[in-house]
């Protein structure tokens, strides 16, 4: 299966169905890297000195400054280490202008035929804590939460995952207890990387990473309006109020 680099754009939406109906939805881009082509995709983006888009090691995958393939092939070890990919495609959002905000990124491992394996990378905030997450592809079984995210889910929640991959790539995480409680999903359409391509993602995507951190807060605070109960982070404080 051929692999080559490209740009994602498109929406998230973000649906919460109890215990008040609330919902958003808002463009978004991502990177998506063949790791075997990241000082192809990195000449590219360095030729933009002005807001300066960037793809550092140090971002994704833990602090370690080391070379992405090997944070990503160590990763997926820790979950699946009897498989060896033969290819390793990173999906992720880039670094403006010194200025880094994710809240998740995905690594996709392929056979020669297929992905198979998906790796997501969340970060939450203020605390930007990361936590990882293995998806067998061919499956997509329920996942418990192990990881405190927005403070309006609790942490007694598990993740039903569809991620279809292509020209258009959808993803859907549903938060669910007895049933589906809040769900998070986004529809991109890759197109090519090219020099032409990074000047439009420069021209309409440069402050993605303050918005997003902006837009949090912002829903945060509809959110609170509406009365919607507040879950302190389980290591920082375990009540409810």
């Amino acid at each position: 299966m051929r692999i080559t680099s490209a740009i994602a754009k498109g929406r998230t939406f973000h649906h919460r169905k109890v215990p008040k109906d609330h919902k958003f939805s808002y463009p978004i881009s991502y990177l998506w890297v063949n790791l075997d082509e990241l000082n192809e995709v990195r000449a590219l983006l360095g030729q933009h000195k002005f807001l300066r888009p960037r793809l550092h090691d140090k971002d994704y995958l833990g602090p370690e400054n080391r070379p992405l393939k090997d944070k990503a092939l160590h990763k997926l070890a820790q979950f699946v280490p009897e498989f060896t990919p033969s290819q390793v495609v990173m999906m992720a959002q880039l670094r403006w202008n010194g200025i880094y905000f994710s809240p998740i990124n995905f690594v996709f491992y392929a056979d020669e035929e297929s992905f198979i394996y998906a790796i997501a990378e969340v970060t939450n905030t203020p605390w930007l804590e990361k936590h990882y997450y293995c998806i067998d592809l061919r499956e997509m079984k329920d996942t418990p939460k192990a990881f405190h995210v927005s403070p309006f889910n609790p942490m007694d929640m598990h993740y039903h995952w569809n991620i279809e991959l292509g020209d258009t790539i959808h993803v859907l995480i549903d938060c669910q207890r007895e049933t589906s409680e809040f769900s998070a999903s986004m529809t991109l359409q890759r197109g090519p990387l090219n020099a032409k391509s990074v000047r439009q993602l420069v021209r309409h995507h440069a402050f993605q990473s303050a918005f997003i951190i902006g837009r949090i807060y912002y829903q945060a605070f509809r959110l609170w309006l509406k009365r919607v109960p507040f879950y302190n982070h389980p290591r920082k404080k375990s009540d409810r109020r």
